[in-house]
């Protein structure tokens, strides 16, 4: 099991972990988990934009993969995989509650994240450009924010947007460029 403190596996390491889990080992699916559970909730919360609702769509999420894991071919694809199955679960519950998700930059980790010493100048800096970046973010389309989430929060490749979002990889590509030219607009307004 990967403990908190220690790197995550390699992509092999955790394709063996699939392969495994598909097998019915508990305690590779529990490492999968581990993995990746904290990050689908990041992602799920930035989606929506309400904590409960991606807590539950990243429940059901795990619920369901843990049902369909065994009929996964590709164990490479199971990141891509596990996203698109919580971003369904996420559009499934914005459709039955007839009403529009509010998109947020708020990071579920705030609560975790040591507060850094507001005293020192440097400090109070880097906050505000913390703070204005998220602003610039938050202002542009629910499209373009989303893929630079992906890519730059959560760190997936352009392939693996382009299954979770469900459009081509070129597609992502020029939203990341449009998404990356909207942000030094509104970066460059002081």
């Amino acid at each position: 099991m990967v403990s908190p403190t220690t790197t995550e596996p390699s992509l092999a390491e955790q394709d063996m972990l699939v392969l495994a889990a598909q097998r019915g080992n508990r305690s590779a699916f529990a490492a999968l988990f581990q993995i990746h559970h904290r990050h689908l909730l990041r992602f799920a919360c930035k989606f929506s934009g309400d904590t409960d609702s991606a807590k539950d769509a990243v429940q059901d999420a795990w619920l369901g993969m843990a049902r369909a894991l065994p009929g996964l071919r590709d164990p490479r694809a199971f990141r891509s995989w596990l996203y698109r199955r919580v971003r369904w679960r996420l559009l499934d519950a914005l459709r039955s509650d007839k009403r529009q998700a509010q998109q947020t930059l708020q990071d579920i980790d705030d609560a975790s994240v040591t507060h850094t010493d507001d005293t020192t100048q440097l400090a109070q800096e880097q906050a505000a450009e913390r703070s204005r970046l998220q602003q610039a973010i938050a202002q542009l389309p629910s499209i373009d924010r989303h893929a630079i989430e992906l890519f730059y929060l959560q760190q997936l490749q352009i392939n693996e947007i382009a299954i979770v979002l469900e459009i081509p990889a070129g597609t992502v590509k020029s939203r990341l460029n449009r998404a990356r030219t909207q942000l030094r607009e509104l970066l460059a307004d002081p």
